[in-house]
């Protein structure tokens, strides 16, 4: 009950961060003047809160486990990247540099820091755990403040967030239902309690939240009935490809089914990807702020993935 309740606070605190943007980033309420690039600022701060928390947990998480890290340049990645991103995108409209000058600073920082302390206390075994927290989790949701900018930031956190909800709810419910006929292990190595039934679960799962985005979006982007093509407008959503009817959706159906597919394999190796980082440091959880769900990484680890493809089929689709 835990759990269930924790994900429902987490869903609806989502949802309203959301409806922020949708009213006052894209919509008549627009704190943006019309010629300014209208970055998704509400969604995008949540995502900065929740990305700070978790390079605060791995911190602790390495620290606790032996390993000696230096607290100013993951300070420094923690504090600045999204200001700066914030900052570079609004004035210049290449917000990429500004993570680029903040992963930079943070490596230089580092190496300095490294090269004169103790070479008995500080190994290179601490250096590559911090260099690791700059690419995981820090790069992986670096892409939704440089997505949002460029296409839908209400499209894409909604779009990342429920693929790996919809894939790891089906792959429980399959393996807790089907666990007795079909109880062979994925990985018993890494996560003992994942099953390969529950793997395909986690497929049908992630096809079906991106068939729903599909209809909702790109159904609802040609649709004439209640308004839904500027609800769909409204979230600064673009069709994948022109269409004006619904036979002509059939090559973002497709796009969308491969996502599922694709985001599904995603998702299960961040799920296990946690999972071995977390075996190799000795620990059941990366932290405890939600209860029954444990830290914000373990909420992140499947969604960061679901980013990552979006950065390769966004670009791809609306860019070629």
């Amino acid at each position: 009950m835990k759990r269930f309740l924790t994900a429902i606070a987490l869903i609806s605190v989502l949802f309203g961060i959301m409806i922020l943007d949708y009213y006052f980033v894209y919509g008549s309420m627009s704190i943006y003047a019309a010629n300014q690039p209208h970055i998704p600022i509400f969604s995008e701060i949540f995502l900065w809160i929740l990305l700070a928390i978790s390079i605060f947990e791995l911190f602790s998480c390495y620290s606790k486990s032996g390993y000696n890290l230096f607290k100013a340049p993951l300070a420094l990645l923690a504090i600045c990247i999204y200001p700066i991103f914030f900052v570079m995108e609004f004035f210049t409209g290449h917000g990429i540099y500004g993570i680029l000058i903040v992963f930079a600073a943070s490596a230089i920082l580092e190496l300095i820091l490294f090269t004169f302390a103790d070479k008995e206390k500080y190994t290179s075994k601490d250096l590559f755990a911090e260099f690791s927290i700059i690419i995981y989790p820090t790069l992986l949701v670096s892409f939704a403040f440089i997505l949002g900018a460029r296409f839908s930031g209400i499209y894409v956190i909604m779009f990342a967030t429920f693929l790996a909800v919809a894939g790891d709810t089906f792959a429980y419910w399959f393996g807790k239902s089907l666990h007795n006929k079909f109880p062979k292990k994925m990985c018993p190595t890494i996560s003992p309690k994942k099953t390969v039934v529950g793997a395909i679960g986690g497929v049908v799962g992630s096809i079906f939240a991106a068939m729903v985005f599909w209809a909702f979006f790109e159904v609802g982007g040609i649709s004439t009935t209640a308004n839904m093509n500027q609800v769909v407008a409204g979230c600064n959503y673009t069709l994948f490809f022109p269409a004006t009817q619904l036979s002509d959706l059939w090559r973002s159906g497709l796009v969308y089914a491969a996502m599922g597919i694709i985001g599904a394999a995603l998702s299960e190796v961040g799920d296990l990807a946690a999972s071995r980082i977390k075996r190799s440091i000795g620990i059941k959880d990366f932290g405890t702020i939600f209860p029954g769900h444990g830290g914000v990484i373990d909420r992140l680890d499947s969604i960061m993935f679901a980013l990552a493809l979006l950065a390769v089929v966004l670009p791809i689709v609306y860019l070629s």
